[in-house]
């Protein structure tokens, strides 16, 4: 569904420009953040059903988060401008501008006359205008920061850059902080003292990448990101740091590689570079499991790290990687995603090497043999589904039925409707009789017997030859078979 559209009145008038009296009645005295947003999303209504056209794309197109997007728009549909429709999944409808509100939201000033001259005191090479106080009352109005928690920022804000520093800078750093939850005056002095604190560590890492100068406010609310929210060492980012340093990168590629490394759980220096050191064979890896799989990726970086280097980390070596590609493209599992569900299924078994798996199945295959031949005693012409495999390991693996005692259950069973389910219950029946020999079963059914489910007429039984469809059908739900 498409975000923003055109009301039918605004497509009837087949107008896409910006109206005079929006710039003069509106625009001056609006939030900055309330404009881009609805700007952005008058040239959205343009092609309203294009793929971007939606709140996740537009908030990164405009470094908001979304909720800024829907609080923007919710501004505009105070003064008439907007409809929205919806907030989940963001439904906006542009009004014309005959239909807005002629007096604008305006803040009154006198009611933070001490808020304005504090500010003032602290930017005191240049003028705070009316439109730039007036966002900072939007920010305590709509946002609810304490407007002393606001100085505060503001002061941090002066101390970084200096008395005649532009608002925009003051203005998203609030937008920062407020986003992180940061909305008193204390909240506000804890994350000043985690600058503080973090202050030597992240010029370490500053230095480390080359960079001789202070750290900016994006850079610091990236490092407190990695060190209170990933958890992340010192000394692994500062390894890290010297390999974004190596490939002539920044910091911006640092944060993409602690967070590579964060998603792989790669926790100390040693797995780090044993990662780095290993890269080029997971990407042939990669390569070869695409190719397995009938998949062609351009890049296989995000299969390295979406899928390969987590199958290595769980211990999978990569034969079996591949075994399992092949095996799945062969049973028209032919995704990534597919073939990730195999794979959680044999590491919760403990299958994580060639050999294993090929034992694991060749043990399927005897147990689907064994059920191969109960079915043509009981004269059931089909092939071997999970709820037979089930049944069958119940009985085996949990009950531990002896292979007389199912012999006995299956000439039983000859000739009952559904006779499958039928030789299950007797086996049950014996199970929680604590019942073990075939004497001790014949002595029950004399007794008593358990069930009475005869069929109309018996089939003979057959064997177990099996043509090709069904030896193809064996194999195909030994595959499918549920872990």
């Amino acid at each position: 569904m498409s975000c923003c559209k055109y009301s039918s009145e605004y497509i009837s008038k087949n107008q896409t420009s910006i109206e005079n009296v929006f710039i003069n009645d509106f625009m001056l005295n609006a939030p900055e953040n309330c404009v881009k947003v609805y700007l952005y999303g008058l040239y959205k209504c343009n092609n309203p059903e294009s793929l971007d056209n939606n709140l996740s794309d537009i908030s990164k197109a405009l470094n908001y988060t979304e909720d800024d997007v829907i609080s923007a728009f919710m501004y505009w549909e105070e003064l008439n401008l907007v409809n929205i429709i919806t907030k989940d999944p963001l439904e906006v409808r542009y009004l014309p501008i005959k239909n807005a509100t002629s007096q604008l939201k305006k803040f009154n000033p006198d009611k933070y006359q001490s808020f304005n001259i504090k500010a003032q005191e602290l930017l005191e090479k240049r003028m705070i205008s009316p439109s730039e106080y007036q966002e900072y009352y939007y920010l305590i109005e709509n946002k609810k920061i304490e407007p002393d928690a606001l100085i505060m920022i503001i002061k941090y804000c002066v101390d970084m850059k200096g008395a005649n520093i532009a608002s925009s800078y003051i203005l998203t750093v609030a937008k920062n902080w407020i986003f992180d939850g940061i909305l008193t005056c204390d909240q506000v002095e804890e994350r000043l003292m985690d600058l503080a604190r973090n202050g030597e560590d992240i010029s370490l890492v500053l230095k480390t990448l080359g960079i001789r100068r202070r750290a900016s406010e994006e850079e610091y609310r990236l490092f407190l990101e990695w060190k209170n929210n990933l958890e992340m060492q010192q000394d692994i980012i500062v390894h890290l740091a010297k390999k974004a340093k190596a490939k002539g990168a920044g910091f911006n590629k640092l944060d993409a590689l602690v967070g590579k490394c964060y998603t792989l759980k790669l926790n100390t220096t040693q797995e780090i570079d044993d990662y780095f050191n290993n890269l080029d064979s997971l990407y042939d890896l990669a390569r070869t499991t695409c190719k397995g799989l009938g998949l062609r990726y351009d890049s296989v970086e995000t299969v390295v790290d979406n899928y390969i280097a987590p199958w290595i980390n769980l211990g999978f070596e990569p034969d079996a990687i591949i075994k399992l590609a092949n095996y799945c493209f062969k049973f028209s599992i032919r995704t990534l995603e597919g073939m990730n569900g195999k794979m959680n299924q044999l590491f919760k078994l403990g299958l994580l090497t060639s050999d294993a798996i090929d034992e694991y199945l060749y043990d399927l295959a005897k147990d689907d043999e064994s059920i191969q031949v109960i079915l043509g005693k009981l004269a059931l012409d089909r092939c071997v589904n999970s709820s037979d495999r089930n049944m069958y390991r119940v009985w085996l693996y949990t009950w531990g039925i002896s292979e007389e005692l199912i012999d006995f259950a299956i000439e039983k069973s000859v000739g009952m409707s559904m006779p499958m389910q039928y030789m299950n219950k007797l086996l049950s029946s014996f199970y929680s009789k604590k019942i073990t020999t075939v004497e001790e079963a014949k002595s029950m059914l004399s007794d008593k017997k358990p069930y009475s489910n005869p069929k109309p007429t018996a089939e003979k039984a057959k064997g177990t030859e099996y043509s090709k469809t069904q030896l193809n059908s064996l194999i195909n739900n030994l595959f499918e078979v549920e872990i």
